[in-house]
């Protein structure tokens, strides 16, 4: 079984910004960043309706497992640092196989490029921290903003789809 690392192992850092562990604490300032539906997102299901729902959702994520246990589950709150300001979010759901990467930034912090910055830190991590061979994402076929920032972060169509038709993006070691 996959070891949770602690919330300090997962706090990281890029040039511009602070990615730590999403809390319940966050939920208000991400329910007002997404309540806009066309927010840049690789997450179909990215905004849950209500702040109670988002609420919700973030205390079952603050487990850091799946029910089953067989997955960890890893959200980010993305924040700039120079003034914590949170521009978007950034969740990974590992496996003992690989990891599942998703992002979903707020419409106003968009093509400013900290998806991709966030997700290069990320994915660079998950590699290294739980030896994977791949990180993936599952990107709608008209995501074009989302395939954008999974071509910037190194990831390529691998010629799968889910059931969803979503095309599986991958970035290997």
């Amino acid at each position: 079984m996959l070891n949770v690392p602690n919330d300090q192992e997962w706090t990281l850092e890029s040039r511009r910004l602070a990615l730590l562990p999403m809390t319940v604490s966050d939920t208000a300032e991400l329910h007002e960043l997404f309540e806009r539906r066309d927010a840049e997102s690789s997450i179909q299901d990215s905004i849950p309706p209500s702040l109670e729902d988002l609420q919700a959702r973030i205390r079952r994520w603050e487990r850091r497992r799946s029910p089953d246990g067989a997955e960890i589950w890893l959200n980010w709150t993305l924040r700039l640092k120079h003034d914590q300001t949170a521009v978007g979010r950034m969740q990974a759901t590992v496996t003992e196989a690989w990891a599942d990467m998703a992002w979903v930034i707020g419409r106003r912090f968009r093509n400013q490029g900290y998806a991709t910055e966030a997700g290069r830190c990320i994915a660079a991590w998950l590699l290294e921290s739980f030896s994977l061979g791949e990180v993936r994402a599952t990107i709608h076929p008209g995501n074009t903003a989302s395939q954008r920032v999974a071509a910037n972060i190194g990831m390529r169509r691998s010629g799968e789809r889910t059931n969803d038709a979503e095309e599986v993006w991958t970035y290997r070691r």
